[in-house]
Parts: C-alpha cells; structure tokens; sequence
C-alpha cells in the first residue's frame, strides 16, 4: 500500500511542483503590473492596455501548466510503452 502510494506521489510531484512554482511566478508578475505598470498608465490613453496584459499573463500561465501536464503525462505514457515492450520481449526469449 506504502509502495502505491509513493509511486503516485512520485509520478505527480512534477506537475505539482510546476503549479507551485508558476503561480509564484504569476503572483509576482501581477503585483509588479499592479503597483508598476498600471500607476504609469492610469490617466494616460493607453491605460486600456493594463486590461489586455492581465489577459496575456493569465492566458500564458493556463498554458504553460497544461502543456507541461500534456507533455509530462505523454512522457509517462511512453515510458509505460517501452517497459511493457522490454518485458514482453525478455518474457519471449526465456520461452525458446
């Protein structure tokens, strides 16, 4: 049950340290655009601008995290691919 339960964790930790680190990343991205950019706007004709970088940063952070989880949990199903092979394969030549 131990053993389980470590596998499922080791698989995840990956995607969960991603997560972690990206929303760190966007907590501090947004607070320098709140105190530092959206102050040298306001007032200004480009302050409609502030709008559109917030949904630029959102749409880059939903993308990173679900194109790493993608890509990992593809990396996983390859992995799992290759050792079902390599058993199969050890598992035939024993039969000779």
């Amino acid at each position: 049950m131990i053993k389980k339960i470590l596998k499922i964790t080791g698989v995840a930790m990956p995607f969960v340290i991603h997560f972690i680190i990206m929303s760190a990343i966007l907590v501090l991205v947004l607070v320098n655009i709140k105190y530092g950019l959206e102050f040298d706007l306001i007032g200004t004709e480009y302050s409609r601008l502030v709008n559109g970088v917030y949904d630029m940063i959102y749409f880059l952070y939903f993308g990173s995290v679900i194109s790493f989880a993608a890509l990992y949990f593809s990396y996983l199903l390859v992995v799992r691919w290759v050792e079902n092979r390599k058993t199969k394969y050890s598992n035939m030549g024993g039969n000779k």
